[in-house]
């Protein structure tokens, strides 16, 4: 197998574990939504998403919680919601 060919799928198995984790941050959070972190940090200051913030400086997000906060809106997508309303 080719060098770059080891890579990309290094790095797609390395982003498919971070993806796994329990707790997200913003970073994770925004690779795992595809939110801005504007929009997340929108979202948590205004308290519309589930989140913790233990230390006051750095914000975590339970997996199962952010799963559920998605899927609450049936009707219609919770992350088009989310970007339409940072965006207004």
């Amino acid at each position: 197998m080719e060098n770059s060919t080891l890579e990309a799928r290094l790095k797609a198995i390395e982003e498919s574990l971070r993806l796994n984790k329990k707790v997200f941050n913003t970073t994770d959070l925004h690779r795992y939504t595809g939110l801005s972190k504007s929009t997340i940090y929108k979202l948590t200051s205004t308290g519309k998403i589930p989140h913790n913030s233990p230390t006051g400086k750095i914000i975590f997000f339970d997996k199962d919680e952010v799963d559920s906060w998605l899927l609450s809106n049936k009707n219609e997508s919770a992350v088009a919601d989310a970007k339409a309303w940072a965006n207004s």
